[in-house]
């Protein structure tokens, strides 16, 4: 598979439904030759885990979905991310998209990599594994910074 042709979704196995909150991870890496790379963890509420370049909170009516700055990218600079933090909201049975990119480097050896980050957020009243891939977002967020 190429860097350039990989999915924007994937479908959910239904081990991603046994938590009430779960993080389907899929990573596609050059070093694996980007084949994918699952794993999915039960969470147990929205503030335990964070994620680089996601936050989600809840209130009870919806799910509030925000891009805020990844510190540790290098494109943070301040035209790299003109709409930075916006988001969008979804309700019960929605999902939305936040798709990003950034450029870090390892501060030790110097070595450099870009990354494409993809983060599908939904709340669901029933088990859909395949919801992700066969219906558009409600709601999408796409920041692409000019990386050098």
């Amino acid at each position: 598979m190429r860097r350039n042709a990989l999915p924007h979704a994937c479908a959910l196995p239904l081990d991603a439904f046994a938590a009430e909150i779960s993080l389907h991870r899929v990573s596609f890496l050059e070093e694996s030759d980007f084949q994918p790379q699952e794993r999915i963890e039960p969470i147990s509420s929205l503030e335990e885990r964070s994620l680089p370049g996601l936050s989600v909170s809840a209130d009870v009516e919806r799910l509030i979905v925000r891009h805020p700055k990844d510190p540790r990218s290098l494109a943070n600079g301040t035209s790299a991310y003109p709409h930075e933090g916006v988001g969008f909201t979804i309700s019960l049975d929605e999902w939305g998209q936040v798709e990003f990119n950034a450029r870090y480097s390892d501060w030790d050896t110097g070595t450099w990599w870009y990354e494409r980050s993809i983060y599908n957020v939904g709340w669901f009243s029933r088990e859909e594994t395949d919801r992700f891939t066969t219906s558009r977002p409600t709601q999408r967020t796409v920041e692409r910074a000019m990386l050098r």
